[in-house]
């Protein structure tokens, strides 16, 4: 168990010789958030107490909310016959820049 008080954060941690947080988990007690951090780099993923999770945005104000200051991309893909030929594979790419469907 990783454990803190109630109004504190429990942390799990990956690192390596060069930084001892390079990548992590992190519970947030006082709003039961649950945030995961890469690359050393503040929170790229966070799950709110409500279910909702936010990419690049610690509000998600829907339940999966991604944002980017750049053109953020969402790319579904449907790869049901596993062949390794993609081409063949139906797909959603949803962007400022490109609308695909």
């Amino acid at each position: 168990a990783v454990i803190s008080g109630n109004a504190g954060s429990a942390n799990l941690w990956f690192g390596d010789t060069d930084s001892v947080a390079r990548g992590g988990v992190r519970y947030y007690n006082s709003d039961d958030s649950m945030r995961f951090r890469t690359n050393g780099a503040d929170d790229r993923i966070i799950i709110k107490s409500d279910g909702k999770v936010g990419i690049g945005t610690s509000s998600p104000s829907v339940q999966l909310h991604i944002k980017k200051n750049a053109d953020a991309a969402i790319w579904l893909e449907a790869d049901v016959d596993n062949s390794g030929t993609e081409s063949d594979n139906a797909f959603i790419k949803l962007s400022q820049t490109y609308r695909s469907w």
